[in-house]
């Protein structure tokens, strides 16, 4: 459900009677991600590997088709293709959600507008790291992570990678308030940025950038 470029110029599409003229537009599937994981990943693939040379270009997926009228558009609305990558990294990492939250006005935002948290999907107890500090610098791919105020029964696991989303380093059972040592299975790397990802239980509960010097 969105509005894109189709054969008779630029509608809004839905499924039902007046609004489904057979127009897809992967900027809607593909950033609807972090809700329909299975079934976005299964078009994106089907996009790319089906339709690509008519539907991949030079910045990614055109912004639609239509295979009833044997169209392929060979536009770019950068308010559909902003979504796609954006929300591609809110499932890898949860990036935009846990920036969103980190601002004091939401959550009561939040409350005031009747949004309660589902039982379903929300932990007994959330996993917290307010604190994401890196002692002293860089030496033979080594440094030293401090995370606070995770809780202490929880011990996630820590992945370290690299902007690409390349793993360079794991560590089991952090506990709160722990200055970690991390060394990297590429002992050439020096400085840079890079992601430090939790997973409790192999769930994804969050990333963060660090700056190493």
């Amino acid at each position: 459900m969105t509005a894109s470029d189709d054969p008779f110029g630029y509608l809004a599409h839905a499924p039902g009677p007046g609004t489904d003229n057979g127009t897809i537009t992967p900027a809607a599937a593909i950033p609807s991600m972090p809700y329909t994981p299975q079934e976005s990943l299964g078009a994106l693939k089907h996009f790319y590997r089906e339709h690509g040379p008519d539907l991949w270009g030079e910045y990614g997926f055109y912004d639609a088709f239509n295979l009833k009228q044997d169209w392929f558009a060979d536009s770019y609305l950068a308010i559909d293709q902003g979504p796609i990558i954006n929300m591609i990294e809110n499932h890898r990492s949860g990036l935009l959600w846990s920036n969103f939250m980190a601002n004091p006005e939401i959550t009561p935002a939040l409350t005031a507008a009747g949004f309660v948290e589902d039982p379903v999907s929300t932990k007994d107890e959330p996993l917290i790291a307010s604190e994401w500090q890196v002692y002293p610098t860089f030496s033979n791919g080594e440094f030293y992570l401090q995370l606070n105020q995770i809780s202490n029964h929880r011990m996630p696991t820590i992945a370290i990678s690299d902007l690409m989303g390349r793993k360079l380093a794991f560590e089991s059972q952090v506990k709160g308030d722990q200055l970690i040592h991390i060394k990297l299975a590429d002992n050439s790397i020096t400085s840079g940025w890079f992601w430090v990802t939790l997973y409790d239980q192999n769930h994804n509960m969050g990333s963060h950038p660090v700056l190493v010097k």
